[in-house]
């Protein structure tokens, strides 16, 4: 590569780069966080929470990989009132599709049996599951206005609302881990 093109455009990439590493890097976090805070309280429910994330992870992979085509579609498209009808038709389409998807989810979490797990770890595997699969839609609303703003060049947004989300995560785990106490709630 000409060095001369790395001085030119090197640092405005890395300017628009590195946000978006960020916001990557706080999503794994998130799941990163949630084992280590679980872990330490129970181990039957790490392993519960565990096996219904891998099992919802091809979905959640499925639903980020829908979104991913918007970012490019933005970037190329100039004229406003384009990105205005862009935005709107991939927020209903991937809205639809969300709540669609979602409530397929919601039907297989009685079959996470059917993957031959510990009875226990089955029967609190299902409300992780199930949480999951609700998460769908607003993760779908969220990918939306994040590839959007990520297609016109605004990466740190969506980077802000990751770190947030991920502290906003851990607070949410210290009340329902420790404070709603899953063994009063008749889950153990």
């Amino acid at each position: 590569m000409n060095i001369d093109v790395i001085k030119k455009y090197g640092k405005e990439i890395f300017l628009l780069a590195f946000p978006v590493c960020l916001g990557q890097l706080s999503h794994i976090l998130t799941n990163v966080a949630d084992t280590i805070m679980l872990g330490k309280y129970n181990t039957i429910h790490l392993a519960a929470s565990s096996f219904a994330f891998n099992v919802f992870l091809p979905i959640l992979v499925f639903v980020i990989g829908l979104s991913m085509g918007v970012t490019p579609l933005v970037a190329s498209t100039k004229n406003k009132e384009k990105l205005k009808s862009l935005f709107k038709h991939n927020f209903y389409l991937y809205g639809s599709l969300s709540i669609l998807l979602t409530i397929i989810t919601l039907f297989l979490s009685p079959y996470l049996s059917l993957l031959n797990q510990p009875e226990t770890v089955n029967i609190l595997a299902i409300p992780y599951f199930n949480l999951l699969c609700v998460s769908i839609i607003p993760i779908m609303i969220y990918q939306i206005g994040k590839q959007y703003i990520e297609g016109l060049g605004q990466t740190k947004q969506a980077m802000y609302i990751s770190v947030i989300g991920n502290a906003l995560n851990v607070v949410g785990n210290l009340s329902l881990i420790h404070i709603s106490e899953p063994t009063r709630l008749g889950m153990i």
